[in-house]
């Protein structure tokens, strides 16, 4: 799995396992962890017409974007449209399926205000 996924998802156990969660720095990372997964997924759409881009990394992106997004048929979609013969229809359907994985990943609450003491 990305090293950074790999990474926040051992900070995520280790918030709740602790008493005293410092959700600001939590947040952040999380922001950060889902940024670069989309950018994984940009990667891939931009790819997709000349390489097969179902790698490991891109794989490991979409499951941890289902994860933290609501309605996951955008990343099933996308997940599918990789599969597409036709490299400009593939290219095409990864790159509409990304903007509503956008649009999804939008609908999270990205407050990194610090917490109140």
């Amino acid at each position: 799995m990305n090293k950074i996924i790999d990474f926040y998802k051992a900070r995520e156990k280790k918030f709740q396992n602790s008493y005293f969660t410092d959700s600001w720095r939590h947040g952040d990372l999380q922001r950060k962890a889902l940024q670069y997964a989309i950018e994984i997924l940009e990667i891939a759409a931009r790819d997709c017409y000349d390489e097969d881009t179902r790698t490991q990394d891109v794989m490991d992106a979409l499951s941890f974007l289902e994860e933290h997004i609501a309605k996951t048929l955008p990343i099933r979609n996308f997940r599918s449209a990789l599969n597409i013969e036709d490299p400009r229809s593939r290219e095409m359907a990864t790159n509409s399926y990304l903007k509503g994985i956008k649009a999804e990943l939008s609908k999270i609450p990205t407050s990194l205000d610090k917490p109140e003491l």
